[in-house]
């Protein structure tokens, strides 16, 4: 009964659904100022569950909005962020996405895992790549903050194993030196800083992460789900907080995601969304998403945007092709043939949360 009861308090505090003049719900979730709105996945969009938050492809931006200065402006001005042409159309808002597909070129098997090792080749001989790694992505985002490097940000996604790139809030402990160390981070998060309480500012990122593994079983297939989820905040207006996050079992061409979460703990917030806990997350839902991990902050090595002594590319220019029914979109990367110490990838069958 208790439970139930403090369920009902847990509602949306600074976002709604959008309506129209009917009062009838449109698929846009928006700030209560409607400035700011995303269009979540909808039932209709294939067959995970519809959401009231999450799993947007566009940002959309009430027109004449002024943006602070945030990792939004300084993403729009590098061109990480773009106009978008082809998402449905909010009357009087402009629509903005991540300014290219992330790519998957790895073989996979029907249960999700690598055909062969981590060295496997695509197609044109190279060397396979995720840029899908929500925690590589969220790492990426701080460094763009840091060196505002398109070319380097690319580098990063297609690295296997990398030196981990965030940390504790006010700690130095890093997040990625192994699974083993994740699982046991939450025991130094003070109370404060913990689950619901976990709010960061735009420039940090949100963590939700298990204590331990977790498999569930579909079809007679055993399943270990992902060990944890990363959301990189970009804005912070009037209660919510923006994020762009990726998810690294999410097909061969994927746009990463914009989201609102509450940052009052008694709404909507990242850690209810991903620990299966809003009013309406059934059972089954529950149990897929993280119900047996805590949320926490992660900030940038150096939490102070830095834009001079970039680091040395290689000089290895490498030509990004991606089809789409829409268009075509090109964007020049750089090839990465350097293997850094450390690692924070798991090769596993991961299900999508």
């Amino acid at each position: 009964m208790e439970k139930s009861r403090v369920k009902k308090l847990i509602v949306m505090k600074n976002m709604m659904k959008k309506q129209n003049k009917k009062g009838e719900f449109s698929r846009f979730t928006e700030t209560k100022d409607k400035k700011f709105a995303i269009r979540p996945r909808d039932a209709d969009d294939g067959d995970s569950d519809p959401e009231v938050q999450t799993y947007s492809p566009c940002l959309y931006i009430k027109n004449g909005v002024q943006i602070v200065d945030s990792p939004l402006s300084k993403f729009i001005e590098m061109g990480l962020i773009v106009k978008s042409q082809e998402e449905e159309e909010n009357p009087g808002y402009t629509a903005y996405r991540f300014f290219r597909p992330l790519i998957d070129s790895i073989n996979y098997t029907k249960t999700g895992n690598p055909r062969r090792s981590e060295l496997v080749e695509s197609k044109k001989g190279e060397k396979a790549f995720n840029e899908n790694d929500c925690l590589k992505f969220g790492e990426a985002m701080g460094l763009a903050m840091r060196y505002g490097e398109i070319d380097f940000i690319i580098q990063h996604l297609r690295k296997d194993i990398s030196d981990p790139e965030l940390c504790l809030l006010d700690s130095d402990i890093h997040f990625g030196e192994s699974i083993e160390e994740n699982y046991k981070l939450y025991e130094k998060i003070t109370p404060e800083s913990l689950d619901n309480k976990a709010i960061p500012n735009p420039g940090q990122a949100y963590a939700i992460v298990r204590r331990q593994p977790k498999t569930i079983t579909q079809k007679r297939t055993t399943i270990t789900l992902a060990d944890y989820h990363i959301a990189f905040v970009i804005y912070q207006h009037n209660g919510i907080n923006i994020t762009l996050e990726a998810e690294a079992n999410a097909g061969r061409e994927y746009f990463p995601h914009f989201a609102f979460y509450d940052t009052d703990e008694y709404g909507y917030t990242f850690h209810r969304r991903w620990s299966g806990d809003l009013p309406d997350d059934s059972e089954e839902r529950r149990d897929a998403l993280y119900n047996n991990g805590n949320t926490y902050i992660l900030i940038p090595k150096s939490n102070t945007p830095v834009l001079e002594n970039t680091p040395v590319l290689e000089n290895t220019p490498v030509e990004i092709i991606i089809e789409t029914k829409e268009k075509q979109y090109r964007k020049k990367g750089r090839k990465n043939t350097k293997k850094t110490k450390g690692g924070n990838t798991k090769k596993t069958t991961v299900r999508k949360t």
